[in-house]
């Protein structure tokens, strides 16, 4: 677990684009378009590089929770809290409702149900 906690983040994906790239905000989701096809978990891949490439952070950082066979998928960003993520991605102040810090995402018990609160939420 990391000190600064994990984001959890509402995606909503276009696969076989012309080019990989965090678009931005499409309602409550920020907007992913990647090259890869989806096929075979190319497209999930993607997504997960081209977060990565944007946050400027490890791939194995990122990991998609839910969506897998979905345009719109939920993200968790581990070591990135809410507010690091608005300075990397430059999300505006009034989207911050769109993402959720987990303080630690494996916990069990009553922090666990917050935990799923918040995905439940998004």
């Amino acid at each position: 677990m990391s000190e600064a906690g994990d984001s959890i983040l509402k995606l909503r994906v276009s696969p076989n684009s012309s080019r990989s790239e965090v678009v931005g905000w499409h309602g409550d989701a920020l907007r992913v378009r990647v090259a890869a096809p989806p096929v075979n978990g190319k497209a999930n891949l993607a997504v997960i590089d081209t977060l990565a490439n944007c946050l400027g952070i490890p791939a194995r950082d990122i990991e998609i929770v839910r969506g897998h066979g979905s345009r719109d998928k939920l993200v968790r960003v581990s070591g990135v809290d809410s507010l690091r993520l608005i300075g990397l991605i430059g999300i505006p102040s009034d989207s911050l409702a769109q993402i959720t810090t987990s303080r630690n995402p494996a916990a069990t018990g009553s922090s666990g149900d917050t935990n799923a609160r918040q995905l439940s939420e998004l």
